[in-house]
């Protein structure tokens, strides 16, 4: 009787799953799904843009305030400062290939 149960139950939602009506609603939600993925993807290359040019004006600002440190600690903020900007570099591109 369970299998019967549950053979009816799969009958039924293969019905309305080949059906147009069904076939119209997969499509909306596959769109809107889209839609939304294209808009996350939008914003998300902006904050990499965003991000680029943050840490260029914090490095450029640090510039002139980090001559006092000793030159290993001057080289280690300047190479975290080069890696974040890199990889907002990256984020961006790759973004922007997603988009296309």
């Amino acid at each position: 009787m369970k299998y019967l149960l549950l053979g009816a139950a799969g009958l039924a939602v293969a019905a309305l799953l080949s059906t147009d009506k069904a076939k119209e609603l997969r499509e909306e939600m596959q769109d809107a799904a889209m839609k939304r993925a294209r808009k996350l993807q939008k914003r998300l290359s902006k904050l990499g843009a965003n991000t680029i040019d943050s840490v260029a004006e914090f490095k450029e600002m640090l510039a002139s305030e980090i001559e006092g440190l000793s030159d290993d600690a001057r080289d280690r903020i300047e190479k975290i400062l080069d890696t974040a900007q890199q990889e907002g570099v990256k984020l961006k591109k790759n973004m922007s290939q997603q988009l296309s």
